[in-house]
């Protein structure tokens, strides 16, 4: 019964009849505002527990990208170092190109190091591998081709085969590949290709926004790092040995 008539039932001339019936209504409406409260009591509880599994997850989740990401780095500093003796220095310089090179062509930091890594030890300095890799990424944007396989192509040609790039451009002149003739291919290839990768990028915000939010999950996992470190040395050194008894 509605409110209203909850009270029209108290305020009704004060019979017996109508005071019972008043009392009969605010026993329902009591039961009623009962049973909504374990109603949402129980909402509130599923919510909570739905969003403690979310959190849980997105931590996991978080750390495991970092830890990725971490790899990726370790890595091609680790190659630049071996191979160019590169410094601290310029390893730093290489990961702010590639997370800004990230952001502008919205190609994965992990796949840009890889490739950034091949075509440094193919040309053998740091600064002609940026200019190389600009390269190749307009050229994979402009070929409708992936980073990996642009990359290749170009990294052969650095050692004298010109046969993957001229597959990859056919337009790219005979007599280029002929006197093997790198820079006269990397110009081709630039002016042909120029600004293609960002253009490309602004056209795909779903995977700008895609790249961003991954973004932020490493640097959550970063943040979140030492404790699931602590967390699993308790594990390892505390739980485990007590179920082995």
């Amino acid at each position: 019964m509605a409110i209203g008539a909850v009270v029209a039932s108290i305020v009704s001339q004060y019979t017996d009849k109508g005071s019972k019936a008043a009392r009969k209504d605010i026993a329902k409406l009591g039961k009623d505002f009962d049973n909504a409260a374990k109603k949402i009591g129980k909402a509130f509880a599923v919510a909570s527990a739905a969003t403690a599994v979310f959190a849980v997850k997105l931590g996991k989740d978080a750390v495991k990208a970092a830890v990725e990401d971490a790899k990726s780095q370790a890595v091609l500093a680790n190659n630049l170092r071996n191979t160019l003796g590169a410094t601290d220095a310029n390893i730093a310089s290489v990961e702010s190109y590639i997370e800004k090179q990230q952001s502008l062509t919205n190609i994965q930091d992990t796949e840009l190091r890889a490739s950034f890594g091949a075509l440094a030890i193919a040309i053998g300095d740091v600064n002609d591998a940026m200019l190389l890799q600009g390269v190749a990424l307009d050229v994979a944007a402009g070929t409708g081709k992936d980073l990996s396989t642009v990359t290749q192509a170009i990294t052969k040609a650095t050692q004298g085969n010109f046969t993957s790039l001229k597959k990859l451009v056919p337009t790219l002149d005979n007599s280029i590949v002929k006197n093997k003739d790198l820079g006269k291919a990397l110009v081709y290839l630039s002016s042909t290709y120029k600004g293609a990768a960002r253009e490309l990028a602004k056209q795909d915000p779903i995977t700008s926004m895609s790249i961003a939010f991954d973004e932020l999950k490493e640097k959550l996992g970063t943040a979140l790092l030492p404790a699931f470190i602590k967390l699993t040395e308790y594990i390892k050194t505390d739980v485990i040995p007590q179920l082995e008894l």
